[in-house]
């Protein structure tokens, strides 16, 4: 395991590597690490020495930086929260920038597929944010009850507004009852993605990443239309 640089020498030296502190450097890996962990394992199955170890540093570099382990969540939850509320806003304003009026439900959902479920399924770091978020929505008891879901709020109130636009004949309830079965659907999917066999570090798709997302449109896609030809009917 590297050694890390104490984080108070860090400070009086003023090291840098690049173009950044070497302690910025480390705040990084931890919460990178962090992440991976939380997503995978949850809150009480992740250790601080966990993190620590993947992030390769000693383990009080956690409390040095972060003031110990419920903190480094929240701070892993807001990072993850907006990181993906922005995803989702700049692929709605785009689209909507681009197509105007012709802009169709499918061609939505599938911004949204792109903005939370692609990375996922390619399995690339920025993945890691979905199955995090999942995780805390659904246990939030882990760490401090509705800090944790609160940030999850600002992507569903993204997709509702840009439902809305595209289904102005929903109402403000059948928009969150829309955006809640979406968010259902994303967590099967993400769901597959977190099979014991894909823990190990030699992880695979379980699914093609392109079909997967087609799947996710089309499913999503007819059953908002059949919601709508029900409730409107």
């Amino acid at each position: 395991m590297a050694a890390c640089v104490p984080g108070a020498a860090i400070l009086r030296g003023g090291i840098l590597d690049g173009r950044e502190g070497v302690h910025e450097q480390l705040e990084h890996r931890i919460m990178d690490a962090a992440e991976r962990l939380f997503a995978r394992r949850g809150f009480q199955q992740t250790t601080v020495q966990a993190i620590t170890e993947l992030a390769g540093c000693n383990g009080a570099a956690v409390s040095y930086y972060f003031g110990g382990k419920d903190a480094l969540y929240m701070a892993v939850c807001r990072h993850c929260a907006q990181t993906l509320r922005d995803r989702c806003a700049r692929g709605v304003e785009r689209l909507l920038g681009e197509r105007g009026e012709t802009v169709t439900l499918d061609m939505l959902l599938w911004e949204f597929a792109a903005a939370l479920l692609q990375p996922l399924l390619l399995d690339v770091p920025e993945g890691t944010m979905t199955l995090f978020l999942i995780r805390a929505s659904l246990h939030p008891q882990a760490s401090h009850g509705e800090e944790v879901v609160g940030p999850v709020e600002p992507i569903a109130s993204i997709m509702r507004d840009a439902l809305k636009t595209i289904c102005p004949a929903l109402n403000k309830e059948q928009t969150h009852l829309c955006i809640a079965s979406v968010f259902a659907l994303i967590h099967g999917i993400a769901m597959e993605q977190m099979q014991p066999g894909l823990l190990k570090g030699n992880r695979t798709p379980l699914v093609d990443a392109e079909k997967s997302m087609q799947q996710f449109v089309t499913f999503s896609a007819a059953g908002i239309r059949q919601y709508l030809s029900h409730e409107n009917g």
